[in-house]
């Protein structure tokens, strides 16, 4: 299963838009990307699979926390696989990663400079007997 669920285009939307995406299926791969959102939008992503990988590659306007859970394999995190460095606000922030986890367990926070109070953007990864990958591009 591929999904191309938020992408080119943003300018149009308003400047804090709220996108919720929700996958779940059964023994199926799944792919998400999120290619752009306008900088401070809330972003809720879960997706839930079994006996297949998930890979999520996330904007970089990205600032929330994430969880991924998965069994026999280990959930990876990667920044900026793709695309610049750069703070998608114009501000000059610096990207801020904190992961932590083990045995098929890791959470963490992602946030350009310091943390600010709610609200914040949430993403979910599940899966049983396969690897996890979350990137922010």
């Amino acid at each position: 299963m591929v999904l191309h669920s938020i992408g080119a285009n943003s300018s149009s939307w308003p400047k804090e838009a709220v996108f919720d995406l929700d996958v779940a299926t059964t023994n199926a791969e799944v792919n998400t990307r999120i290619a752009e959102v306008p900088a401070q939008s809330l972003i809720s992503l879960k997706v839930s699979t079994t006996n297949a990988a998930i890979s999520a590659a996330v904007y970089r306007a990205f600032e929330g926390v994430f969880k991924m859970l998965t069994t026999n394999a280990a959930p990876s995190i990667a920044k900026f696989d793709l695309g610049p460095r750069e703070d998608p606000s114009g501000l000059g922030r610096v990207p801020q990663l904190e992961c932590s986890g083990r045995n098929g367990y890791a959470e963490g926070s992602w946030y350009w400079g310091l943390r600010k109070g709610p609200p914040e953007s949430s993403i979910t990864l599940e899966t049983r007997d396969a690897p996890i990958r979350l990137r922010f591009i």
